[in-house]
C-alpha cells in the first residue's frame, strides 16, 4: 500500500514537474517573442524618426539644396534669357574670329549685374584656356573670390552652375585657399582676372 502510495505520489509529482517545465518554457517563449516584437519595433520607429529628423533639421541637406537650387536656376536662367540672347546678337560676326579665353571674358563682362549678386569681387581665369591649348572637351578653369562674407555654398554653387549653363561647357570653379599650395603658385602665376566692378 505505502509502496502504491509513493509511487502515485513520484508519477504525480513528476507529472507536476513536465507541467512546469512545459509551462516555464512556453512563459518563456512567450516573453521572448514580446521582447523581440517591442525590440523590432524600436528599432523601426528609430530608423524612421531619426531619417524624418534628419531631412526635418537638415534642410540644407543636398537633397533639399538641389532642388531649391534648380528652381532658382531655372528662374534665373528664364529672367537673364533676354540678357544673353542680346549678348549673342551684340557679338554677332566678331564671335566666330574671338577665343574661348575672350569670348569668357566678354560673357563675364557683360553679365557682371548678375555676378556680383553672387558675392563675386573678381574671376580669374587660368590653365588650358589661358594658355590656348583647350580642347573641344576641355573644361574651364575659373578662380572665384568673394567680398568678406558673401562665401557660402548658395552663391558658389548658383555661380557654377550659371557660368556653366551659359558657357555651354563644364566649369571648374575654384577658391584660392581651396587649392593646395603645393600648386596654388603655378596657378597664381598665370591666372587672368576680370574684376567685378562694385
Amino acid at each position: 500500500m505505502k509502496n502504491g502510495c509513493l509511487w502515485i505520489c513520484s508519477l504525480f509529482a513528476a507529472i507536476v514537474l513536465i507541467w512546469m517545465i512545459v509551462e516555464w518554457q512556453f512563459l518563456l517563449f512567450c516573453f521572448i517573442a514580446v521582447l523581440t516584437v517591442y525590440f523590432v519595433a524600436w528599432i523601426i520607429k528609430s530608423c524612421v524618426s531619426g531619417y524624418l529628423e534628419m531631412f526635418k533639421r537638415n534642410f540644407e541637406s543636398p537633397v533639399f539644396k538641389e532642388t531649391a537650387i534648380e528652381k532658382r536656376l531655372e528662374n534665373q536662367i528664364l529672367k537673364n534669357s533676354a540678357t544673353f540672347s542680346s549678348f549673342n546678337e551684340h557679338s554677332g560676326s566678331l564671335r566666330e574670329n574671338m577665343t574661348l579665353k575672350d569670348k569668357i571674358k566678354n560673357l563675364i563682362n557683360y553679365n557682371q549685374d548678375v555676378i556680383r549678386n553672387y558675392g563675386i569681387m573678381r574671376l580669374g581665369l587660368f590653365a588650358s584656356v589661358i594658355r590656348e591649348e583647350e580642347k573641344e572637351n576641355s573644361d574651364i578653369d575659373l578662380i572665384a573670390e568673394f567680398k568678406p562674407g558673401m562665401k557660402n555654398y548658395d552663391n558658389f554653387i548658383n555661380l557654377c552652375f550659371f557660368l556653366q549653363d551659359n558657357l555651354g561647357k563644364e566649369v571648374n570653379l575654384l577658391t584660392l585657399e581651396g587649392i593646395s599650395p603645393i600648386i596654388r603658385k603655378n596657378i597664381e602665376r598665370e591666372i587672368e582676372y576680370i574684376e567685378i566692378v562694385s
